[in-house]
């Protein structure tokens, strides 16, 4: 059966707002479950330029007057576009319309059924679009993919915010032992948890996501778990527990993740890539286990946080993100059509549209998302954020053996380089080898990043983007992704070409 979806330019209520005098209902069953399923229209993409007309009201004799259609114009910005799925009931819901409508009969649907619709605006061109992106089993309203970040960054009230607006918020699996001032921490000696199972609370985990579905409902969460933390699997499994529709990895190869995610097959995985050959890896791993990704994130190396190349390669062409999509594209290709994620340097909707024309079908941002209200950082870290300049976001060396892209502040300016004080507390992941690696890169990881959220800026590590300095002052996570889906005026966009979009049905 072919999903069938119709563009209709009205502001059409539910029943319940209504008078139920002279109105008429649907007699079928709405079927929702189908209806939603329906909505999930994958990579396509709709877009075009709305028309309206005016009522007029002509008048006769007697005092009589007749209603007349005006001519056709490019409707209003702001004007609503509503997106309905053509299932048997809105079949008939819509054949009663154009039957029986009158200034004396109004037909309705019911209020579970007016809920099942997407809405676009148009702009100040009449233009619309709506693009939706299909991770596994779950919807995604709008293409855009708020980044893991921790620790403490993207907790429940940046990723809740973000799911509540019809993007995918994720909760970052990391440290989550800091969460509520170490509330939820098992073993904890001057600040610092003690040990994996300290620094990785189970019970945090499931408060975390608790408090995350308080603010967006039953719509799709993420959670993202470095492979290279030492008690990844322990992790995944905390993230099933608590909830996560979607786990993703990345700062190694998940290829066990398949095996770990087997009694939850509802739970989508998603990779995070640097190459096309980290993506063929991954899935010829992956097939014989009996899953393939449910989406790939390609990140390239203008992201924050750590780099999926050696430093010497990261300004490199072929490491560029414009470079990397296609070649990820074309592996894609080869193992099914599952979601391609663009990550690292994206800022606007100029980026958005020029990364997607390359082949990807959302994006994936991080560091915007710390210049939000909402956003789990520090009042101190945002503020960094803000008064940075373009060359005070640098590349550090990391104990992870990979470099990461971090705000220069007292910590990077100070560092000593083979530091025996430096203690490991929590053995947080495993290439740093209980301290080693820190000792030699000069600070800890986990410590560092738990001092950045706690507001310790002498000590703490804040990781940016590289166009992290662009964050001039907080906003709020609903006008961030406002912003990053309204195409500017110099954006060309396809128009259809037709009397009346009421009619346009659009076949998958």
């Amino acid at each position: 059966m072919k999903k069938c979806l119709i563009v209709i330019i009205s502001f059409l209520c539910a029943g319940e707002m209504f008078s139920q005098k002279d109105s008429y209902f649907p007699q079928v069953f709405f079927d929702k479950k189908q209806a939603e399923a329906q909505l999930g229209y994958g990579k396509s993409t709709i877009e075009g330029v709305a028309f309206t007309r005016e009522k007029r009201n002509v008048p006769l004799t007697m005092g009589m007057v007749k209603a007349k259609m005006g001519k056709k114009h490019v409707a209003r910005p702001n004007t609503v576009i509503m997106l309905f799925p053509v299932t048997e009931y809105f079949t008939e819901f819509y054949n009663l319309r154009r039957k029986i409508e009158s200034s004396k009969k109004q037909v309705l649907m019911s209020k579970e059924a007016f809920a099942v619709r997407r809405e676009a605006y148009t702009d100040d061109y009449g233009r619309f679009k709506f693009e939706n992106l299909k991770v596994g089993k779950y919807y995604i309203e709008k293409p855009i993919v708020q980044g893991g970040m921790g620790v403490g960054v993207s907790w429940d009230q940046l990723a809740g915010n973000v799911s509540k607006n019809g993007a995918l918020g994720t909760i970052s699996g990391i440290c989550t032992g800091y969460y509520d001032n170490l509330k939820y921490c098992k073993k904890v000696v001057n600040g610092r948890p003690i040990g994996a199972d300290a620094l990785n609370s189970r019970e945090a985990m499931l408060e975390l996501f608790k408090n995350a579905r308080k603010i967006c409902g039953d719509k799709p969460l993420a959670c993202n778990i470095l492979h290279a933390l030492t008690d990844y699997s322990k992790i995944v499994e905390y993230a099933l527990e608590a909830g996560a529709n979607i786990i993703v990895t990345g700062a190694g190869l998940p290829l066990e993740l398949p095996k770990l995610v087997e009694n939850y097959p509802d739970v989508a995985i998603v990779p995070i890539v640097s190459s096309g050959r980290a993506l063929k890896i991954i899935c010829k791993k992956w097939k014989a286990a009996g899953r393939l990704p449910d989406a790939v994130i390609v990140e390239g190396p203008k992201s924050g946080g750590h780099q999926g190349v050696k430093a010497d390669d990261l300004f490199l062409p072929e490491h560029q993100l414009e470079s990397i999509v296609p070649e990820v594209k074309e592996e894609r290709d080869k193992w099914g059509d599952f979601p391609i994620i663009a990550a690292g340097g994206i800022w606007d909707n100029d980026d958005i549209q020029k990364i997607m024309a390359l082949g990807a079908d959302a994006v994936q941002l991080g560091t915007r998302f710390i210049g939000t209200y909402e956003c789990d950082a520090s009042e101190e870290f945002k503020n960094i954020l803000i008064n940075a300049k373009k060359e005070d976001i640098v590349i550090v060396k990391s104990p992870v053996g990979y470099p990461g892209r971090a705000v220069k502040t007292n910590l990077i300016k100070n560092l000593t380089h083979d530091n025996p004080t430096i203690k490991c507390y929590s053995n947080c992941v495993t290439p740093c080898n209980l301290g080693e690696e820190a000792r030699k890169v000069g600070f800890c990881i986990a410590n560092c990043l738990s001092d950045s959220y706690n507001g310790k800026v002498d000590t703490g590590l804040f990781f940016s983007g590289e166009n992290g300095y662009r964050i001039e002052k907080l906003i709020s996570v609903e006008e961030l992704i406002n912003e990053l889906m309204t195409p500017t005026k110099n954006s060309i966009l396809a128009k259809v070409n037709s009397e009346n979009v009421v009619e346009n049905t659009v076949n998958f």
